[in-house]
């Protein structure tokens, strides 16, 4: 039950106008479904899966680096573009 009062917080944090500065959307680890990228000539398509590599913020948005499983290694910028997390890499103890 922690678990899921946690990821509906992170969820609500998400989809809020302004990213937090002081806490990032997704950890390193963490599995994405793309699911838009509006603004890039050449983006991932849509429903592309990846894993989060680190996320900086900048300004007001959030910079996600993600290996996608297509091969290609283009960030996420967050608000901006939308995703969904899948899973979270599990904890080593």
């Amino acid at each position: 039950m922690a678990q899921t009062s946690e990821r509906l917080r992170k969820y609500r944090r998400m989809r809020s106008a302004r990213p937090s500065s002081n806490e990032a959307p997704v950890e390193a680890g963490d599995r994405i479904e793309l699911r838009a990228m509006p603004d890039d000539p050449n983006p991932v398509p849509v429903g592309t899966l990846g894993t989060v590599r680190s996320a900086v913020p900048l300004h007001d948005e959030w910079h996600i680096a993600v290996d996608w499983d297509n091969g290609r290694t283009l960030s996420v910028i967050y608000p901006v573009d939308s995703f969904v997390i899948l899973t979270r890499p599990a904890l080593p103890f």
